[in-house]
């Protein structure tokens, strides 16, 4: 068996894996993908709101009570068979705004 050495990391403090920063203590969220859904603008579209709730997706386990804060997303998404019926409703805009400031 030959090992890639530009692939392989041992005796690391801290490293990136499944999109997760593993320490020695345990997990914290990746700071590229939590800049990810800071800068997102307000969804305009089916398209936008299903990125958003992809990127969510990944940082639910860090992110306290996900599902509540999530669900107007998915309610939109829900309500939205087609691109023509897409509606971004007040409540969906305040929970896009809480769960930036998350």
């Amino acid at each position: 068996m030959k090992l890639n050495p530009a692939k392989c990391s041992s005796g690391m403090k801290e490293g990136i894996f499944l999109g997760v920063i593993v320490i020695g203590a345990g997990f914290k969220a990746n700071p590229d993908k939590v800049q990810a859904v800071a800068r997102m603008p307000s969804p305009s579209s089916l398209k936008i709101v299903q990125t958003l709730n992809g990127r969510l997706v990944a940082l639910n386990r860090f992110l306290e009570n996900h599902a509540v804060k999530s669900y107007p997303f998915v309610s939109t998404l829900r309500n939205c068979l087609k691109k023509a019926h897409f509606k971004w409703t007040a409540e969906a805009k305040q929970a896009f705004l809480e769960v930036k400031n998350a």
